[in-house]
């Protein structure tokens, strides 16, 4: 028990970490924290990666997590990093009409029937921004549970798909361009505690992720602000989060 304590004592006035506890929502779990994982060598602290549910405020259970990753602003008494710029996409069939383009504008959109995730996630909410901002509504919506089984009807044929995960069943993504011409988007930020005893070793894997991201999905912040509410002109980004 007295060498236990000692152990924990010498980490935490190391600053170095055996185990780093992650929470992500869940699409960003799967697409980007899973797959950043799976990049840990025998050197680095053992992962336990859990799932938070997005909320207005996304660091209100950071005493639970060492590093949050997130689809909201943290708040600003966290060490927060930037890791990337990620589209809202339109999925359709290879075989739909809209299958030769890289975009479409959120008119043209509503005449479709849009396959919908649920309110509480980012796409959906910059999505539901930008229609009421333009005093747009679909021409008739479906919402499922999740981006999945979003992306599974779309291939079927039964509307557009409108999420930022990745692409499955070999869907075309297309990005959503607003009244001004901008693609829809958002941020992904990491964030931990400022007195968290691993602050340190915590950048330097937050950096890590947002080269990750980068390699996964092209340098997205190249041209982009540190805003939710900014969006960039459309350019070709694999399909993310």
């Amino acid at each position: 028990m007295h060498s236990h304590a000692e152990l924990i004592a010498e980490t935490l006035a190391s600053g170095s970490m055996r185990n780093v506890s992650i929470g992500a929502p869940q699409t960003t779990l799967i697409d980007i924290v899973a797959p950043f994982v799976a990049t840990f060598s025998q050197h680095d602290p053992t992962p336990h990666v859990s799932e938070i549910s997005l909320s207005p405020e996304p660091t209100q259970n950071s005493s639970d997590y060492d590093l949050i990753v997130t689809p909201q602003r943290p708040a600003d008494d966290h060490e927060t990093l930037s890791l990337a710029a990620l589209p809202v996409w339109a999925y359709v069939p290879q075989t739909h009409a809209w299958a030769q383009r890289e975009a479409i504008d959120l008119a043209s959109l509503c005449e479709h029937a849009l396959i919908l995730v649920p309110a509480a996630q980012k796409s959906r909410q910059i999505l539901d921004a930008a229609l009421s901002l333009a005093d747009l509504a679909a021409r008739g919506t479906i919402e499922v549970s999740q981006g999945r089984l979003a992306q599974a009807l779309a291939a079927a044929g039964r509307g557009v798909a409108v999420l930022s995960d990745d692409a499955h069943f070999a869907l075309h993504p297309l990005r959503i361009l607003d009244e001004r011409g901008y693609a829809l988007q958002f941020h992904l930020h990491a964030a931990w505690r400022r007195d968290h005893h691993g602050s340190a070793e915590l950048f330097s894997m937050a950096q890590r992720l947002r080269d990750f991201c980068q390699l996964r999905y092209g340098p997205t912040l190249a041209s982009a602000p540190d805003d939710d509410a900014q969006r960039e002109s459309s350019t070709a980004h694999r399909p993310g989060h």
